[in-house]
């Protein structure tokens, strides 16, 4: 189970299977997530004691992209391809086409602009790898929701077969999440985000995809990792090394 889960959500060569990384997604946040937060920390602290401050928190960005595959960045660009499109059926064409166009350059604008400067502010403390953590697992989260609570668009083989894991699991992931959030902004961010994909979803797309799944991490980990950062509850101990 272990290993199927680290296999799909992860670009660690953990072997396993597709339908058990299904059957198991709900608990995916926590176990990918909190390994990821722990990778980024050792990324950070290195880079941190080798380069200077900014190359430091750019290398986090590049290594949390690093152990998605990519393949949530790009779900995030074929959604804004596919939100230039006003009809429905042209929209999800989009999704499938491996041409990208000025949607995606926008999308990747936008995340560009939201991730670079929020891992300029992360430090190398115990309060930071717990951040770490926690956007994570929720950032996961946030994304598998949008599998557990909206049914996939037709044709989307993965999306059938992972929202059929997660049916009735929402629960899970919501108190999965719980545990990580530790910002009243994070909160807010969690929630806003988690209902904003639905919306693109039911609205825009009518239902869930991996593209969106993609898409809704890879817009809420930088997100709430500033929410985390800048106006923090229960990190006010700010514990250094």
């Amino acid at each position: 189970m272990i290993s199927s889960l680290l296999s799909f959500y992860s670009t660690i060569p953990a072997g396993g299977d597709l339908d058990t990384a299904a059957s198991w997604s709900f608990i995916a946040p926590i176990l990918v997530g909190v390994l990821e937060g722990i990778v980024l920390f050792i990324v950070l602290f290195a880079a941190w004691n080798i380069f200077d401050e900014p190359a430091a928190g750019l290398l986090v960005a590049a290594a949390a992209e690093g152990l998605r595959g990519f393949h949530h960045l790009d779900g995030l660009l074929d959604i804004g391809d596919a939100l230039m499109v006003k009809d429905k059926e042209k929209r999800l064409r989009a999704l499938k086409d491996f041409q990208l166009g000025t949607g995606a350059a926008g999308a990747l604008l936008l995340y560009l602009f939201l991730i670079v400067p929020t891992v300029m502010l992360l430090r190398p403390t115990f309060t930071e790898l717990g951040i770490l953590v926690a956007a994570s697992v929720t950032s996961r989260s946030v994304g598998l929701l949008q599998l557990a609570l909206e049914r996939p668009i037709q044709g989307s083989f993965l999306g059938s077969k992972f929202s059929e894991g997660l049916s009735g699991k929402a629960w899970v992931l919501m108190v999965e999440s719980s545990l990580f959030l530790t910002s009243p902004w994070a909160v807010t961010a969690f929630l806003g985000l988690t209902a904003l994909w639905l919306q693109v979803s039911r609205r825009s797309l009518g239902g869930s995809s991996g593209d969106v799944v993609g898409a809704a991490i890879t817009s809420s980990f930088p997100l709430i990792l500033l929410a985390e950062l800048k106006w923090p509850w229960f990190w006010f101990l700010h514990l250094h090394w």
